[in-house]
């Protein structure tokens, strides 16, 4: 099999025990196959691994995982482990809990749920201290919420259950829909409102659960 020539070359930095390692590839540089040091100081030490763009996509995480594991075993002479299979075992075993959770999820959705109020009642401007203020605006008599930092976070809520809606986002590149669960004081109006994740496949990033909405005025 025809291999590309490739060189390599390691420069000290500036930085006691670091080395800078180049992998030079002159048929496949538009890989981006550069690989950027490790380094040790004081008594801290790191590694820093790329890999290939066009192999590393974050769709397809687990990949780099089997690599990066199978890269260390050799280098450290660490016992043979499949990790094709370990990560296959793992996946598979997620996609079982996340196919339990969201059954969960639909089980709690009222079939043709309505609102326990007239959806005026739950329009508003709600205010986080963490994050600022996010609208529920009664439009064309449908409620619409808005994050008044977050222009990609504006979308329909419809009824799931008595005080809850789906916030199904506008932008459907997000995949992240929530549910929004509102709440009421002994007399019945709304004081503020809570959100979590619609689905156990929405990204962490999405860490809707530590908003505390509080309504702040009416609309």
């Amino acid at each position: 099999m025809d291999r590309p020539h490739r060189s390599f070359h390691e420069q000290a930095s500036t930085y006691p025990g670091n080395v800078l390692i180049k992998l030079a590839d002159s048929r496949t540089a538009s890989r981006n196959l550069d690989f950027d040091s490790s380094g040790t100081m004081n008594v801290s030490i790191n590694t820093f691994c790329m890999v290939p763009l066009n192999f590393g996509q974050s769709s397809r995480i687990g990949r780099r995982f089997v690599i990066t594991f199978h890269i260390l075993d050799t280098y450290m002479g660490g016992p043979e482990t499949d990790w094709i299979q370990a990560y296959a075992s793992a996946a598979g075993r997620k996609a079982a809990e996340m196919a339990e959770q969201s059954a969960k999820l639909v089980a709690q959705r009222i079939p043709d749920a309505e609102a326990s109020r007239p959806l005026v009642g739950y329009a508003g401007n709600y205010r986080d201290r963490w994050y600022g203020d996010v609208d529920v605006l009664l439009t064309d008599g449908k409620l619409r919420i808005g994050f008044t930092k977050s222009p990609r976070l504006a979308g329909s809520l419809s009824p799931w259950g008595k005080d809850t809606f789906l916030v199904r986002w506008d932008d459907r590149t997000l995949n992240a829909d929530a549910l929004i669960d509102f709440a009421a004081d002994h007399e019945g109006r709304i004081t503020g409102a809570m959100m979590r994740r619609a689905s156990p496949r929405t990204a962490h990033a999405y860490d809707y659960q530590d908003l505390h909405l509080v309504r702040a005025s009416a609309h």
